[in-house]
């Protein structure tokens, strides 16, 4: 509880910043990376950046901070195929869903982001403040607070599992040999149905 108490503050810094955030997406994008994502006003990830929720094959199986954020976003079908399968998805199918603004080639990446900070620096600094308190209000009007709050929960929950002798179990796998070997097993139990 400690722990995912302390996550949820980070996270929940970001998510309720009264500053813009930009993120800058380009290479893997991963579990706290997928939920620092989610906390942005703005995503921006190179075409070739692969974002996903690999993370869930670990323990969580579909236990998120932002459930209720992805539903919001991507709606609860894709948000929990993604969370599920743990599949990964490029930049540019990122965009198609709404889990990015915009995918770009990487080359242009730096440049795009760099378009962004400069029309929100055009905004005026009260405006700015009070846009972001606005979406802060909202967030906490759709319940999105009290998900991060619930999201403490399920990550203590799913943390402290327990597995049934026919089940992959990471930790032990993770106890017995190493997280590399560990990682690479748990992956490739997912690659023979499809899912990359």
């Amino acid at each position: 509880l400690h722990r995912g108490t302390q996550l949820l503050e980070s996270y929940r810094g970001l998510l309720f910043s009264l500053k813009p955030i930009i993120t800058r997406i380009d290479g893997w994008c991963v579990g706290g990376g997928m939920f620092m994502n989610m906390c942005a006003d703005i995503s921006i990830a190179a075409e070739s950046a692969k974002l996903s929720h690999r993370e869930q094959r670990l323990v969580f199986s579909g236990v998120s901070f932002f459930n209720a954020l992805e539903f919001l976003e991507l709606g609860p079908r894709k948000a929990r195929e993604l969370m599920l399968t743990g599949e990964s998805i490029p930049g540019t199918e990122a965009e198609e869903i709404g889990l990015v603004n915009r995918a770009v080639p990487e080359a242009d990446l730096d440049d795009e982001v760099e378009r962004y900070c400069e029309a929100i620096k055009l905004l005026p600094l009260d405006g700015i403040v009070i846009g972001e308190m606005m979406t802060n209000v909202a967030y906490e009007t759709l319940g999105i607070g009290q998900s991060l709050r619930n999201g403490i929960v399920g990550h203590t929950l799913a943390t402290n599992l327990r597995w049934e002798d026919d089940e992959y179990n990471f930790v032990g796998t993770r106890e017995k040999e190493d997280t590399s070997a560990a990682i690479e097993q748990l992956h490739e139990r997912f690659a023979d149905l499809g899912f990359n």
